[in-house]
């Protein structure tokens, strides 16, 4: 149910929003305070910062592109803040409007900032699509290409753009290799698999994650009231026994071969 639409007999005992800024919000009703679980966007691009200086060394010019579809895009704030805090000049700082702008906005980065590391936002799959597609037609270098929100991790952008974005860069609570790791999340991607033919991801692994977390509280509380759920609920572990695909930690994965991959932290 959406909320808006609830028969009368149907008691909700938990409610799951999954937002595109990589974030998943759980709660013991439709209008009950949330617990909010998935990617830390802050610790996520200070991953990219380290990335950036373990690769190309603390020495090189530190300067770095900005795009994205909104001048109020949140992600792409905590992105300048962390740059200013670290040192580093935003060489351009651009956003289109819609998606005929994105190819001359591209255009304008090379241009002003050929080469540089470029942290990206779009609104849509479709946009993040028409990104990568132009990237990869100008021969923009991919490998410091970091991806904000959910766009880039959508079974729509992996179908239909991943054959043009191998090294880009995203955020993720969810490590492909805990498939080979924990027998209870090899178990789900199993049966994912069986059921729709795709392996989990990050966005999937939420969305699953919520799913079971909520159950869990439910049983843990032995109770249908909202109050004890949303009790169990805050004191759930991520854990696979509390019903968790993932540990609570945030990963960089890269792009390799139209598949999401852990980036080692060294």
């Amino acid at each position: 149910y959406d909320g808006d639409d609830i028969p009368d007999e149907v008691q909700i005992i938990g409610s799951i929003l999954i937002t595109p800024d990589g974030k998943t919000a759980l709660s013991s009703g439709v209008a009950d305070t949330k617990r909010e679980i998935g990617v830390d966007t802050e610790t996520y691009i200070n991953l990219c910062f380290d990335l950036l200086e373990r690769e190309k060394g603390i020495e090189t010019n530190h300067s770095l592109s900005l795009l994205s579809g909104s001048t109020e895009d949140p992600q792409m704030a905590i992105v300048r803040t962390i740059a200013e805090s670290r040192g580093y000049q935003i060489s351009a700082d651009t956003t289109y409007q819609k998606r005929s702008d994105i190819a001359p906005a591209i255009d304008s980065i090379i241009a002003t900032a050929p080469g540089t590391p470029l942290f990206v936002s779009a609104g849509s799959p479709e946009e993040a699509v028409d990104i990568q597609r132009y990237i990869w037609e100008t021969g923009y270098p991919s490998d410091y290409i970091f991806t904000l929100g959910d766009a880039w991790k959508s079974e729509s952008f992996i179908r239909r753009g991943a054959l043009f974005s191998e090294g880009i860069i995203a955020a993720s609570v969810f490590r492909r290799e805990s498939l080979g790791e924990d027998q209870v999340i090899r178990g789900v991607n199993n049966l994912m698999v069986r059921q729709t033919g795709q392996e989990m991801n990050d966005i999937t692994a939420r969305a699953f994650t919520g799913v079971m977390m909520v159950a869990d509280a439910t049983d843990r509380a032995e109770s249908t009231k909202q109050s004890s759920i949303h009790t169990a609920l805050e004191r759930a572990m991520m854990t696979p026994g509390y019903g968790a695909l993932y540990d609570g930690a945030t990963y960089c994965v890269q792009m390799n071969n139209r598949v999401y991959r852990t980036i080692p932290v060294t």
